[in-house]
């Protein structure tokens, strides 16, 4: 059987869920954000990287990566989706969510998403 070279892998940590509870997203906006974080199936592809509006963050939160979202049943919301791609395992990882009107800051949010990439790393 020949496999699509494009295609990773896709898993959502349990703390995503929470985050979205958190963040008081309705399940029509959670379906929303699934289905679009789903198009990081096909990291592979620059075609689609494009298409997103995925950012890499500098210095020393560089393995992680966002997706920005809004619009739709989000709104006028701005939804952060964080996530690292482990290339060698074809597979990325959604590490979490914020809705950026109602979280602290953004240092604290990075330190919480790369403890988060720490533990999911040491399972793969």
């Amino acid at each position: 059987m020949k496999t699509d070279k494009t295609q990773y892998d896709l898993r959502w940590t349990d703390q995503v869920r929470k985050d979205a509870k958190k963040a008081g997203l309705s399940n029509d906006a959670q379906a929303q954000i699934q289905v679009q974080i789903e198009n990081l199936r096909g990291w592979a592809d620059p075609e689609i990287r494009k298409l997103m509006d995925i950012k890499q963050l500098k210095g020393p939160y560089r393995r992680l990566f966002e997706v920005r979202l809004k619009g739709g049943t989000l709104g006028r919301a701005n939804i952060r989706v964080f996530f690292a791609v482990f290339t060698k395992a074809r597979l990325v990882v959604v590490l979490g969510l914020i809705k950026k009107e109602t979280e602290r800051g953004l240092d604290y949010v990075y330190e919480t998403m790369l403890d988060r990439l720490e533990n999911v790393a040491r399972e793969i």
